[in-house]
C-alpha cells in the first residue's frame, strides 16, 4: 500500500496515542447508513474526554464523506478540542464529499493544518434522493441533485489543497511528527 494511502487503524473509528505529546484519531466515512452512524455516534460520545494530548493528528484519507449529521458531532468536539491542543488533518486524493468539508471547516479553527495531498474536488453537490432520468437516446442518466452545497463551488474538481504536502513515498507518519515536532 502507498504511503498516502496507508492508515494506521483498520477500525472506521480509533483513536491511540502516536507518542505522549500526539494522538492519532482515525474517521473513515461519515456515512449515514445505520450501523456506521450508530457506530460514529457512539464513538464521538466518548472521544472528548479521551483527547488529552497538545495535538491531535485527525486522518481522513479515504473518507469518501457521508451525512453532515454524522459528521457535526465530531466537529463540535474538535472546536472545543482546538481550544487545548493543536490539530493536525491528514487528507488525500481520497478524501471526498462531507469529508471534504469537514477537512474545511477543520482548517477554519485556530491551529489547525492540512497535511497529506489535494483532496478529491466533489463537495457542492449531494443528494439524499435517487432521483434519475433515463435521456431520450438511452445512452446517458440525468442524476438529480437536491442538496446545494455552492458555497464551496471554488473547490469543486480542484479539491482543498493543505497547508504543507507530503512525500507520496515516504511514511506519512514519519512526516506528520517530524513537522510536528519542529
Amino acid at each position: 500500500v502507498p504511503h498516502y494511502q496507508r492508515v494506521y487503524s483498520e477500525k472506521a473509528f480509533d483513536l491511540f496515542d502516536w507518542n505522549e505529546q500526539v494522538q492519532y484519531l482515525r474517521i473513515k466515512s461519515f456515512s449515514n447508513a445505520r450501523e456506521n452512524a450508530n457506530q460514529a455516534r457512539a464513538f464521538a460520545n466518548q472521544l472528548e474526554k479521551q483527547l488529552k494530548a497538545s495535538h491531535l493528528v485527525i486522518d481522513l484519507r479515504g473518507n469518501t464523506g457521508g451525512a453532515q449529521r454524522v459528521s457535526q458531532p465530531f466537529y463540535k468536539i474538535l472546536k472545543r478540542y482546538q481550544k487545548k491542543g493543536k490539530i493536525w488533518v491528514l487528507t488525500n486524493y481520497n478524501t471526498v464529499s462531507n469529508a471534504e468539508q469537514f477537512t474545511l471547516k477543520l482548517r477554519g479553527l485556530k491551529g489547525t493544518t492540512l497535511l497529506g495531498m489535494t483532496t478529491n474536488g466533489q463537495l457542492s453537490y449531494g443528494k439524499n434522493r435517487a432521483n434519475t432520468k433515463t435521456l431520450p437516446s438511452s445512452y446517458f442518466i440525468f442524476k438529480y441533485t437536491d442538496m446545494d452545497f455552492s458555497r464551496f463551488l471554488e473547490y469543486e474538481e480542484l479539491g482543498v489543497k493543505p497547508d504543507i504536502w507530503l512525500d507520496p513515498d515516504t511514511d506519512w507518519k514519519e512526516q506528520a511528527l517530524k513537522i510536528i515536532n519542529k
